[in-house]
């Protein structure tokens, strides 16, 4: 599974949804959702990883 592949998903809940900030982000803590980049996307849109 890419990292590109990965952020596809919450970036159309994103999109689609407009979740407010604060909302908790579950994954399976593979690499791709450890990257900084992700968790980087993470903060942007006002999203915490579950950790």
């Amino acid at each position: 599974m890419t990292q590109q592949l990965v952020m596809q998903a919450p970036f159309r809940t994103v999109a689609a949804k407009r979740p407010g900030k604060g909302l908790i982000h579950h994954s399976d803590r593979g690499s791709q959702y450890c990257a900084h980049v992700y968790q980087k996307f993470l903060r942007q849109f006002g999203m915490q990883d579950s950790t």
